[in-house]
């Protein structure tokens, strides 16, 4: 391998770790996103029910808005309002894997979709959110933030295992 083709790797995988926990996929991108395509084959199956994505299995267990989180010098102020979406993450696989909340989406009535804010995550110690180890048959419970203008209604979570995985999509009825 040439020192130039060391270089592109190298170059590429950092790439793909600063999106993956470094700007929560906000990187160069307004926070209020690209409209969502809503493909049947990704049925909204509800709140309070358990849905599968890879070796996860998730459950909504509510949804709540909020103004602000965390407290102190650590406090974060929400542009619009924050959306904050209670949920618990159990692996069902054979092997630990890594839960990161910005893998996470949520899109409004109007196709719009809003991807989850790490900051917020960091902000509050109760999220579990930003980057959370699961050991086969463990669960975590934890609150991913989303910043969404105060005008909008958010309808939908678009639950992932990773940022690779086609993801499931929740209903969100609160």
């Amino acid at each position: 391998m040439t020192v130039a083709a060391g270089v592109i790797i190298v170059i590429t995988l950092v790439g793909v770790v600063v999106t993956a926990v470094g700007c929560g996929g906000n990187c160069g991108r307004d926070t209020f996103g690209e409209p969502v395509d809503r493909s049947a084959k990704n049925r909204a199956i509800g709140i309070g029910k358990k849905v599968r994505e890879g070796s996860f299995e998730f459950t909504v267990t509510k949804v709540t808005t909020a103004s602000s989180v965390g407290d102190g010098p650590l406090a974060r102020r929400a542009r619009g309002r924050f959306l904050l979406v209670h949920l618990t993450v159990r692996n069902i696989g054979g092997e630990a894997r890594i839960f990161f909340g910005d893998n996470q989406k949520v899109s409004d009535d109007k196709g719009h979709e809003y991807l989850a804010d790490s900051n917020a995550a960091t902000s509050d110690p109760h999220s579990k959110s930003l980057y959370e180890e699961i050991k086969p048959g463990d669960k975590v419970s934890g609150v991913v933030a989303f910043d969404v203008p105060r005008d909008r209604k958010v309808t939908t979570i678009e639950l992932h295992e990773s940022m690779f995985s086609d993801g499931v999509h929740v209903p969100l009825k609160f």
